[in-house]
């Protein structure tokens, strides 16, 4: 039988499971500005239920033993230490306790924040990660900014660029994609690649990314690592089996044109005989279907995230292409269907 008036699925069975990514059990002893860390955390996640009055093992204890102080303060600690408030139901409810006398526990319905990061008073960042609330790092804010759109990546200003940062033959090449012809700096001001920042023009990271000769230098990751291998396998040591490699730092036009080129020249030829009796030449990987994954790769990989570049490995049975960076928005790999 449920017990909760908001979500059907709340029963007695429910709050004694195990907790995940969407379910938070805590005593009713527990810091309330702890519990709204819990609040916090799930709704910079997926969102979920957070129970207060039940032990980490289920123990159903209550709360009225802590006092009417408690359930009220209970009810208010979220407005009071988040930033914004997150959208949340509290819930009381009235239930039989372990030893089997009428007491209460609070339910916190929360839903996930779609545009803003929450925080709390001192500026604290939790978000959930599998069945634990985990306090964020700088670099991980910032990814979190950018994820719900409270920040912006690519219109951020790159403060050390420069107009001498400018690769005039990728400017020209898209400049004849526009039938355009205004002026370098025109064309990219007008789509927001450069600003005029007190007089001097600086790069945004998109146009650093776009357009620059050595984004690399500003963003160290930012870079496209080929390997081929001999065999299938990775080896090390005295088997180490790297037979080619090479890195592309330049911006992602010349990323990509360089690499196709390069990865073109490292595949295996082979010779088939056609159904007319003559033998035809093919490269063991179709060009459109690798050089594809490598687009997207570059496209959709997470700038932001300063930690490893983008790999294609090369064996003599596969091509891997491995971007760093998580699932967007509320995907995860539980959420995803394949249909």
């Amino acid at each position: 039988m449920s017990l909760s008036k908001i979500n059907k699925k709340i029963t007695k069975e429910y709050l004694q499971q195990p907790e995940n990514l969407y379910f938070e059990r805590k005593s009713g002893k527990t810091d309330l500005k702890i519990v709204a860390n819990e609040v916090m955390a799930l709704a910079n996640a997926l969102g979920g239920i957070v129970a207060l009055g039940i032990t980490d093992k289920g123990t159903i204890e209550g709360i009225n033993k802590y006092g009417i102080n408690k359930l009220n303060e209970a009810q208010k600690i979220v407005s009071a230490y988040l930033k914004p408030t997150p959208i949340y139901n509290c819930e009381i409810i009235e239930i039989n306790n372990s030893k089997n006398e009428i007491d209460n526990i609070i339910l916190y319905h929360v839903e996930p924040s779609m545009n803003k990061v929450i925080r709390n008073v001192k500026d604290e960042v939790y978000c959930r990660q599998g069945d634990s609330s985990i306090k964020l790092t700088y670099d991980q804010i910032k990814s979190l900014e950018y994820d719900r759109n409270e920040t912006n990546f690519e219109n951020q200003i790159v403060w050390d660029s420069n107009i001498d940062d400018i690769d005039t033959e990728v400017v020209n090449i898209f400049k004849e994609k526009l039938n355009t012809q205004d002026t370098d700096i025109s064309v990219l001001k007008a789509r927001g690649y450069i600003r005029d920042i007190k007089g001097e023009l600086k790069f945004t990271n998109a146009g650093m990314l776009l357009f620059g000769k050595n984004p690399s230098i500003y963003f160290p990751s930012a870079r496209l690592r080929v390997i081929k291998f001999e065999g299938n396998d990775f080896q090390i040591g005295t088997s180490m089996n790297v037979i080619k490699e090479k890195t592309f730092d330049k911006n992602l036009y010349r990323i990509l044109n360089e690499a196709r080129e390069f990865i073109n020249s490292q595949l295996r030829e082979f010779s088939y005989l056609n159904s007319n009796g003559i033998f035809e030449k093919h490269l063991e990987y179709p060009e459109f279907a690798w050089y594809e994954g490598i687009v997207n790769a570059v496209t959709h990989r997470d700038y932001s995230n300063s930690g490893e570049q983008i790999i294609v490995k090369i064996f003599n049975n596969r091509m891997e292409i491995s971007s760093p960076g998580k699932l967007s928005g509320f995907v995860t790999l539980q959420t995803m269907k394949v249909k």
